[in-house]
């Protein structure tokens, strides 16, 4: 069965260094691409995927944001205010991360991967019978491994997002994604890999209280 998001969080809140002059009085999301801005073209990408929720972050010249959403009706935003923290990327998932309370609920990161909706498709020859001398799929649903059907959408959409954000700027967790790919892994997968890989570092240093180490990114840890 295929979950379709209804709520998302679009990260706004960078500084937008990179796009120097551009956005020495315009925030990055506000940049205008085609004759619309470039969260203008995020939303109504969401609207289109049916999404009717999305929490926006901003720190950044927060007030042009925050004015510039203020009239739009799908999908409903929601803003994260972060003018008086400097939270990076991970500080969207640092906010989310806040609904979880205590990552004591989850003895291990399979529990974790389950309510955060991170899971694998698995097949099996199980999967297939034979008919009057043929081999077909039964039409019995397709097994996800780790799925609760009642996991936190935020947090899932979260983690993917922020696997390809990460997996396409130079880092620790870039050259992980690269690392499976090398491997013969598809890109999708990989991106799901790492981010099941993130969300286990993310519930392992907060239970340990620890920094963030890319020693965490080996396979035996997290």
């Amino acid at each position: 069965m295929s979950v379709k998001p209804t709520k998302a969080m679009v990260l706004a809140a960078g500084l937008g260094l990179r796009m120097r002059p551009l956005t020495d009085r315009m925030p990055k999301p506000l940049v205008q691409v085609a004759g619309r801005t470039l969260l203008d073209h995020v939303l109504d990408k969401l609207k289109d995927a049916g999404a009717s929720e999305a929490v926006v972050n901003v720190h950044y010249l927060p007030d042009q944001i925050i004015d510039h959403v203020a009239s739009r009706k799908k999908p409903h935003v929601i803003i994260s205010d972060e003018r008086n923290q400097v939270l990076g990327t991970g500080g969207g998932v640092g906010l989310l991360i806040g609904r979880v309370q205590t990552p004591h609920r989850f003895r291990r990161k399979r529990q974790f991967w389950a309510y955060c909706g991170l899971a694998l498709e698995t097949r099996s020859s199980a999967d297939y019978q034979m008919v009057n001398g043929q081999l077909e799929r039964r039409k019995k649903p397709v097994f996800i491994r780790g799925l609760n059907l009642n996991h936190n959408h935020d947090l899932k959409n979260l983690f993917k997002s922020a696997a390809t954000t990460a997996a396409a700027r130079p880092g620790v967790l870039r050259e992980f994604y690269e690392n499976l790919l090398r491997k013969g892994m598809r890109s999708e997968m990989a991106r799901l890999t790492l981010a099941r890989k993130m969300a286990a570092v993310t519930l392992h240093v907060w239970k340990k209280g620890e920094a963030f180490d890319a020693e965490h990114l080996k396979p035996q840890a997290a």
